[in-house]
C-alpha cells in the first residue's frame, strides 16, 4: 500500500524538475550574468582635461566604463566642434532637466503673439528718423567691432590687440615674417636704419605673453611671444600691419 502511493509522488516530482538544476530557468534567460566582485568606487561627480595648446577640433568621446560583469565596454560619441584650447572640459553627471515639447511649443506661440501685439501698437516712425537710427545702429556696431586696446609703444611703434588678432601701426615696411618655436613666438622684420636700444615687455592676461624688439643694420626686428602654438595670417593696412592667430 505504501509503496502504490509512493511511487505516483516520485513520478510527478520527475515531471516537475529541470534537466539540469546548475542552469538559470529558461524565465531567467534575459538576466545578465553578475559578478560577485564588490565595487568600493564613490560616486561620479565631475571629471575635467586640458588639452595642449596645438589643439582646435574635438572630435570624439570615448568613454570606458566597467559592466555588472565585471567586463569593460566603450562607448563613443562624435562631436566634431571647433574648442577653445585655454579652457578645461569637462565631464559631469549633472544635467537640467529638458523641458516637453508641448512647452516648448507654447512658449514659440506666446513669443509670437506678444511679438505681434507690440508691432500693432508701435507708432508710426518717419523715414528720416528711421535712417538716423539705422545710421546710429551701424556706427555703434562698427565702433564694437573695432574695440582695440594699446599694448605697447615703442619708437613711433604702436602695438593694438583685440582677441587674436594684433596691429602694429608703423610707416615702415615688413621685410619678412616667421613663425619660431619653443617658445612660440612671431618674428617680425622692418626696413629702418635706426639707432636705438633693444625694447621688451611682458604682458599679463593675454596670448601675446611678450614683445621684444631689437636694432640690426638695415632693419629692426620684432618678436611678439605667444602663449601656445598658434598659424597665422598677416594682412597690410593703412597704418600698418595686423597678424591675426589661428
Amino acid at each position: 500500500m505504501l509503496k502504490l502511493i509512493l511511487v505516483p509522488l516520485l513520478l510527478t516530482s520527475i515531471l516537475q524538475a529541470r534537466e539540469n538544476p546548475f542552469f538559470p530557468a529558461d524565465t531567467a534567460q534575459d538576466m545578465p550574468y553578475t559578478s560577485n566582485q564588490k565595487f568600493n568606487y564613490p560616486p561620479f561627480k565631475q571629471a575635467s582635461v586640458v588639452l595642449p595648446s596645438s589643439a582646435r577640433v574635438i572630435k570624439k568621446v570615448t568613454i570606458e566604463y566597467e559592466t555588472l560583469d565585471a567586463s569593460t565596454e566603450i562607448k563613443t560619441i562624435e562631436i566634431n566642434n571647433e574648442i577653445d584650447w585655454h579652457l578645461p572640459i569637462f565631464i559631469s553627471q549633472s544635467y537640467s532637466p529638458i523641458k516637453h515639447e508641448n512647452q516648448k511649443l507654447e512658449n514659440i506661440l506666446r513669443e509670437d503673439f506678444y511679438r505681434d501685439n507690440t508691432k500693432k501698437e508701435q507708432k508710426v516712425i518717419p523715414k528720416k528718423a528711421k535712417k538716423n537710427k539705422l545710421k546710429k545702429k551701424s556706427k555703434a556696431k562698427t565702433k564694437s567691432k573695432a574695440k582695440f586696446k594699446k599694448i605697447a609703444s615703442f619708437h613711433k611703434n604702436t602695438f593694438m590687440s583685440n582677441g587674436k588678432t594684433i596691429k602694429i601701426i608703423t610707416k615702415n615696411k615688413i621685410i619678412r615674417n616667421f613663425l619660431l618655436v619653443k617658445p612660440h613666438r612671431i618674428v617680425v622684420d622692418l626696413k629702418a636704419d635706426l639707432k636705438m636700444k633693444s625694447y621688451k615687455k611682458s604682458l599679463k592676461n593675454s596670448i601675446f605673453k611678450t614683445i621684444r624688439i631689437g636694432n640690426h643694420t638695415g632693419y629692426y626686428r620684432i618678436v611678439i611671444e605667444l602663449d601656445g602654438m598658434y598659424k597665422y595670417n598677416t594682412k597690410q593696412l593703412k597704418d600698418g600691419y595686423s597678424i591675426t592667430l589661428k
